[in-house]
């Protein structure tokens, strides 16, 4: 009896595991690395023309956008969002303009999406945020920097909401 509850647990907990449909940025950088979404009513070339009219829909400039595209297999996209990213120095909050990079890859009835590249600009300088490592955001006690309080929650947020915007629009526009 104790090894059928055993086996239970750990099948509900690789389950879970594997079920994860958030980013989270913490000391141990972004996790999970990428994400697999399900769309069972699409294939992978509905996914992948449903993404370009998502990009040209939720951008500007969509063509500046989008950086390199494999038909039906695999989009790359870069971004920005401005006053994005707060930031406390000194006692002084200011939002940093975020620039960033995702890839989505297509298969029938799923896509994955995982984010490649980050960046914060102040002023003219651009610094690179490290997705696979966190550890600069907090202090030797493992507790979030009251300078960088906002990073971690402003970049699982970004990634985030980036994903369910992508899903959103499959659900609305196919």
């Amino acid at each position: 009896m104790k090894n059928l509850f055993l086996i239970l647990l750990l099948n509900f907990f690789f389950i879970s595991v594997n079920a994860q449909t958030n980013f989270v940025y913490d000391i141990s950088g972004l996790s999970p690395k990428f994400i697999i979404v399900d769309v069972d009513s699409m294939n992978q070339s509905d996914l992948c023309s449903a993404t370009v009219n998502w990009i040209k829909n939720y951008y500007k400039n969509p063509d500046e956008v989008l950086k390199s595209k494999i038909e039906n297999k695999k989009i790359r996209f870069s971004g920005m969002r401005s006053s994005y990213l707060e930031f406390n120095f000194l006692g002084k909050v200011s939002y940093l303009d975020v620039f960033y990079t995702i890839e989505v890859e297509f298969k029938d009835g799923k896509y994955k999406f995982q984010p490649i590249y980050l960046e914060y600009q102040y002023d003219i300088n651009k610094t690179s945020i490290n997705l696979e490592d966190g550890s600069l955001y907090y202090n030797n006690k493992n507790q979030l920097r009251k300078t960088f309080a906002g990073t971690p929650s402003g970049i699982q947020k970004l990634f985030n909401d980036i994903n369910e915007s992508i899903f959103k629009y499959f659900e609305t526009e196919y």
